[in-house]
């Protein structure tokens, strides 16, 4: 699927908020995510293009309510500033309150309107099998080569992952130490 990144301020009127998140298309995004979970309202759809999702911790800097028109601020891609309304469809949550006080998404065609552009940021890629891969790696980078884009694996992005994985196994190794 496409996805389109973005920062900037959304206000219910009272109140403003600043936000980071990203644009995609719909029915992809909900297969690709599944680190957050709606706990209000409901998940973006392709039907409701001026839809928008945000963290726990945004809706509650905003005392806004499911449902709410809001106003969504941007920088577009020339350095001018835009804003589009948008309604409230839900809220997320993933577990890390630092993420939820910042992060929204909205559809991609929003977001392209909202910091002017036709373009993406990035292609990100879903694998049945993880076993696939090397042989999608190789494609990958042929492709990006021609094309001069850049690639990387989700182990070169996934920095929480790898701190999160080497402190289980340090745990794990201090375990079998003191049984040993």
């Amino acid at each position: 699927t496409t996805r389109i990144s973005f920062n900037g301020i959304l206000s219910s009127g009272d109140k403003s908020a600043i936000i980071s998140g990203e644009g995609g298309i719909p029915e992809n995004e909900q297969k690709l995510n599944t680190y957050s979970a709606v706990v209000a309202g409901s998940e973006l759809s392709s039907g409701k293009s001026n839809g928008i999702v945000v963290g726990e911790g945004v809706v509650k800097k905003l005392s806004a309510q499911i449902g709410d028109t809001l106003t969504l601020m941007g920088y577009m891609k020339d350095g001018g500033i835009n804003a589009v309304d948008v309604n409230l469809e839900g809220v997320r949550q993933t577990g890390i309150s630092e993420i939820d006080s910042i992060t929204a998404a909205g559809s991609l065609s929003l977001i392209q309107e909202l910091i002017d552009t036709e373009g993406v940021h990035k292609i990100v890629v879903l694998l049945k099998n993880t076993k696939d891969t090397v042989s999608v790696t190789t494609k990958m980078e042929e492709i990006c080569q021609k094309y001069n884009l850049e690639y990387k694996s989700w182990e070169t992005l996934a920095d929480f992952y790898k701190s999160l994985k080497l402190m289980f196994d340090v745990v794990f190794y201090v375990i079998i130490l003191i049984i040993v």
